[in-house]
């Protein structure tokens, strides 16, 4: 649309199939699920949702959340109202003779409506039927939290009182108590609530007060509320991804549900709902679904208000992404919906009552972009982001058929759409009526398919290798000599477009892409327009090792006519272990080597889809003729081991796209079938295997290798490596094919180069007096601590250990804790092996406990003393020495004992 304010060509991608124009910057409204909506000011839709009426419109594009589905039920737009009125708490009077402080309920005495919480008995009753102590009062009713915040409660009672909101205790202070105020608070959303006071009288005065402030009011005396709610129309999403749908009829309420459960999370869809006089009609991305209500039109809801992403009646609200909400004054038919759908609208037609497209920059208010002016005011925090709802343009190509003589030209259409099918695409295709009786002026295209004629005829993508073709058929009129079939050359897409007569070509094969029109004689009354895909596409690769793969369908695989600058027999496929290949297979990856740098051209046809099986463990495969990523593979078993993409550009590389032209290792949990499809969406989330700033690092000419943490062995598995490459590559890995070490783990290195520069980042502590100690082959050690990095002579192992830091004298700590009671913990450090005893002492010199008396190894110890003597036999309080000897190192520190 480049007549759109926010048109931009940098927002136009071409992809061979069809060209796609997001509207950026445009923007989208985000709803967290909590109490955001918006409210529509109703200028021009009073007669769109009134009572009687009996057509309207509405289509929206949604994108929910993830956590939406399974979770009940996500309003889009309603039209319903919730009105507050002031009520009474219903007090229950209970009395126990002789009950005393803190007492249960006794036997229901009265019931009875209070207004508030507002009692001063004194040393009187509530009620002639009720004694003037041990009785207790329950006051239930609903209270209207009108904003969300913290709402203050305070009680001022004698005796004893508990609070409850919803069932959450916000006082509990059930004992006699002279008359005193109790304080609490909870935080609520806007809605309505139970309240629950419970208070008790043993003796003396009686009290019993409660008074509550809202987020910025002042303190006032609680007041019950009830509410009265009124719906006449409202559509939201299923927590199984249907439209659910309530319409009020004057005979009743209307719950309807509609759709096949394609209305999952993190996804655009297209939603369009029509509703004429009993008819209820949804359009879920494309499919149609029908229903009917009992009545005819809508009932009256009086003081209902129009909402985006929320229902006032039930209190419930939308999780996800909103854009583009139109409603319409009469119900619209399918092509009309569809013609629309993925283009912004001339905000000014015949019938459209609201157009909201949420592009404003900032502020409350989100502008009805017609002329009704039924803007609509945020409420609670909904989030303007940028819009990525694709609006697609189906490639059209124009075909335009006229004679010679004074008849008109017809216009027909043809092209190839994602979307569409081999037959009759009602959201898309025309048919054509019958012929006239000849002799009169006729064209129309025949689909041999389904045997129809059509004036607009789409077609799937074809598959692999595919082709695609549209007869035309031509009636002539009287005198007619020449018929002319013109198109404009700049809508054909990619690939070969191929005029030819009936015989496939035995009269004539025309190149469309090299004219603008053809004429023939009207003896030929069928003529075959025949699509192909073929293509050019240029591969690099590297001196030495490459893993490739076939980009596209080709009449002769053989590696040498595909990558002539290759070594011969040295083409390597992989099942299970390496055999000797002449020729590549669509799917398959091989190892390829080059004696030099440089790149080839391959011609040959797309290839868009292939299902590739897989065996259990490492496979090596390859790709479609476009980019193709890990996570919109199709892979219906789960056979894929997450994060095991690898390709290789001297060494192996994590990657998460199949590239046209590479071949990758792939692991698999057990043998099966996987499929890629060229402009696959994601199928799974996609997943970042980092593990940087997780786990301890080392990177050694860009692979991560990681330690210090734990995982299970299923999710080991995503840091497994594939087998080793041929000799020359460069690779590193611990010992076992993996990405992931232990405590003492062996790092297996193949390198052409003489030294490695290996990085290392330390986040997780090795431990109390441990360390990380990356060793070479002949001895070098190297301390791995915090970020650095080292230069190493190559060699084929290294060692990474956590090492035990040795101290560099004796020394005795001072114990801890201390003073203690009963349990402390005594230190000492030992430079070097030695026989060692550690005494306790009182003050008197007289030997209470020998707590260590072994050989021990250097290192840093501790011991715990329970304060017990030799015969295990409690101590008394006090102060008492501990001394160390080890050789010729003796040392004596004091220590107090509490009681």
């Amino acid at each position: 649309d480049p007549i759109a304010d926010n048109y931009d060509s940098g927002y136009i991608i071409e992809d061979e199939s069809c060209t796609y124009v997001f509207y950026g910057p445009g923007q989208a409204v985000s709803f967290d699920g909590e109490d955001d909506y918006i409210e529509i000011a109703e200028n021009d839709l009073s007669s769109v949702f009134d009572e009687g009426s009996e057509a309207f419109t509405v289509s929206a594009w949604i994108n929910l959340f993830a956590s939406s589905p399974g979770f009940g039920y996500n309003v889009i737009i309603s039209h319903s109202a919730l009105d507050i009125f002031s009520s009474s708490f219903m007090g229950e009077y209970y009395s126990t003779v002789g009950a005393g402080a803190s007492p249960p309920f006794g036997d229901l005495v009265l019931v009875r409506p209070d207004e508030v919480i507002d009692f001063n008995w004194g040393n009187g009753s509530p009620d002639p039927s009720i004694p003037n102590d041990d009785y207790q009062v329950r006051w239930t009713g609903s209270i209207h939290a009108e904003t969300s915040g913290v709402y203050n409660f305070r009680s001022y009672t004698d005796d004893g009182v508990r609070l409850y909101i919803d069932g959450a205790p916000v006082l509990d202070h059930w004992y006699d108590q002279n008359a005193t105020s109790r304080y609490g608070s909870i935080y609520l959303t806007a809605g309505m609530y139970e309240c629950v006071m419970e208070y008790y009288e043993n003796g003396g005065d009686a009290v019993a007060q409660l008074y509550w402030t809202p987020p910025g009011g002042s303190e006032a005396l609680m007041q019950p509320a009830i509410s009265s709610s009124s719906r006449n129309f409202e559509m939201g999403v299923s927590s199984l991804g249907n439209l659910e749908v309530k319409i009020m009829n004057s005979c009743g309420d209307n719950i309807l549900v509609l759709g096949g459960g394609e209305l999952q999370p993190e996804g655009w869809h297209h939603i369009a709902l029509t509703f004429l006089t009993s008819n209820v009609t949804a359009y879920l991305d494309g499919n149609v679904y029908e229903a009917q209500t009992c009545g005819n039109t809508l009932a009256e809801a009086e003081g209902a208000v129009l909402s985006l992403g929320a229902s006032v009646y039930d209190d419930i609200y939308f999780a996800g992404m909103l854009d583009e909400v139109r409603i319409w004054d009469h119900a619209r038919g399918f092509e009309e919906i569809q013609a629309d759908m993925t283009d912004r609208i001339d905000p000014i037609p015949e019938g459209l009552a609201g157009y909201w497209r949420f592009d404003e920059d900032g502020g409350n208010i989100i502008f009805d972009a017609t002329a009704g002016n039924n803007d609509g005011l945020l409420n609670g925090a909904p989030e303007r982001i940028e819009s990525t709802v694709p609006f697609t343009m189906p490639p059209f190509i124009t075909l335009t058929a006229f004679a010679d003589t004074l008849s008109w030209p017809i216009h027909l259409q043809i092209g190839i759409f994602p979307d569409a099918t081999e037959g009759y695409d009602y959201w898309i295709d025309i048919y054509a009526p019958p012929a006239p009786p000849p002799p009169s002026w006729d064209a129309a295209l025949y689909n041999s398919i389904v045997n129809d004629r059509f004036y607009v005829d789409m077609r799937s993508v074809p598959s692999e290798g595919g082709m695609t073709e549209w007869a035309v058929d031509f009636q002539t009129d009287i005198g007619t000599q020449e018929v002319t079939l013109s198109w404009n050359v700049d809508e054909l897409g990619e690939g070969t477009y191929t005029l030819m007569d009936a015989a496939g070509g035995v009269f004539f094969s025309e190149d469309m892409k090299e004219m603008e029109s053809y004429s023939f004689s009207p003896s030929f009354n069928r003529l075959i327009i025949r699509h192909s895909f073929s293509t050019g596409m240029t591969i690099s690769y590297t001196e030495s090792w490459n893993m490739v793969g076939l980009p596209l369908e080709v009449e002769d695989a053989s590696y040498n006519i595909l990558f002539p600058e290759s070594i011969e027999g040295t083409l390597y496929s992989f099942d299970g272990g390496y055999t000797l290949a002449t020729s590549l297979i669509q799917g398959e990856g091989y190892w390829l080597r080059f004696a030099n740098a440089g790149s080839t051209t391959i011609d040959g046809t797309l290839i868009n889809a292939l299902t590739i099986s897989l065996n259990e463990d490492w496979n090596l495969v390859s790709g479609l003729s476009e980019d193709v990523s890990i996570y919109s593979v199709f892979d219906p078993d789960s056979i894929l081991v997450p994060g095991t993409l690898y390709g290789f550009n001297g060494g192996y590389v994590v990657d998460d796209m199949l590239s046209p032209g590479n071949g990758y290792w792939l692991r698999a949990f057990q043998a099966g079938d996987i499929t890629l499809t060229s402009g696959g969406l994601a199928k799974v989330k996609p997943h970042n295997f980092s593990l940087k700033g997780k786990a301890n690092s080392l990177t050694v000419n860009g692979m991560d290798l990681y330690f210090g943490v734990e995982m299970s062995a299923s999710d080991k598995l995503s840091y497994s490596l594939p087998p080793k490459p041929p000799s020359g590559a460069f690779d590193v890995r611990f010992k076992g094919n993996t990405r992931i070490g232990g405590e003492n783990s062996e790092i297996e290195v193949m390198s052409p180069y003489e030294s490695l520069t290996v990085s290392y980042d330390v986040v997780l502590d090795a431990g109390e007096y441990m360390r990380w100690v990356l060793s070479t082959a002949s001895g070098e050690e190297y301390t791995l601590e915090g970020t650095g990095e080292i230069r190493v002579p190559t060699e084929e192992t290294f060692t990474l250990e956590r090492k035990a830091i040795i101290p560099i004298a004796y020394a005795l700590h001072q114990n801890y804790p201390n003073p203690f009671n009963p349990i402390t913990t005594l230190r000492y450090d030992l430079p070097v092996d030695n026989h060692v005893t550690l005494i306790i002492y009182d003050l008197n010199g007289r030997l209470v406990n020998q707590i260590i008396n072994i050989n021990q190894p250097a290192g840093h110890h501790s011991v715990m003393w329970n304060s017990t003597n030799s015969f295990g036999k409690a101590v008394s309080a006090g102060v008492y020495l501990y001394q160390i000897r080890a050789g010729e190192f003796v040392q004596n520190k004091k220590m107090v004992l509490l009681k």
